[in-house]
Parts: C-alpha cells; structure tokens; sequence
C-alpha cells in the first residue's frame, strides 16, 4: 500500500488530497465536510472498510475561507463540483480504474 499527499492548484488556490493506493481496480472518493475531518468515526471506518476491501481510496482535503462561504449557495456548490471535479481528473489521469465509488 502506498499513501501519497498531493497538492493541485485549482485556478491559482492549492487543493490537498491524500491518494492511497492498493493496487486495486476501484477507487472510493470521499469528501469531507465542514468540522467533520477524516480522523472521525464515520470516515476512518469507512476508509478501514474500504482498504480491507482492497480500495484504493482518495480524501480530498478541500476548505474555504469566509470569502467564498459568503457567495449565495448555487455559487458555493459550483466552486466545491469545479475543485472536486479537477482532483477526480488528475487521479484518473495517473491510474485506471475500472469502478468508482463516492
């Protein structure tokens, strides 16, 4: 198992992610929210699920300053799809999956 941080730049603003790969033929992405991280319960089971289940798995590490929270919903949503959609880009890029589970 490989665990890999990267850093994307998303229209000049810096995106973390932590890609960690098993090998396997399917990728589980998942997206934290606001104050829930990957180190609680609901994530780190699913995430312990998911590589015993030999799943490569990818925690997108996004967050957002008071400028963007303050854009009318429909605004926000499109910034968080455009970040998300980028990170699955790159991650596909590099590897091959034949599944994908979000």
């Amino acid at each position: 198992m490989k665990v890999n941080q990267r850093t994307t730049f998303i229209n000049e603003k810096e995106v973390q992610y932590t890609h960690i790969e098993t090998g396997s033929p399917v990728v589980c992405f998942m997206f934290s929210g606001a104050g829930y991280t990957y180190e609680k319960p609901l994530f780190y089971y699913s995430t312990m699920t998911m590589l015993q289940n030999q799943y490569d798995v990818v925690h997108i590490h996004y967050s957002y300053g008071q400028d963007v929270i303050k854009f009318p919903l429909e605004d926000i949503t499109k910034i968080i799809v455009n970040d998300v959609n980028h990170i699955i880009t790159e991650v596909f890029k590099n590897q091959r999956y034949q599944e994908t589970v979000f």
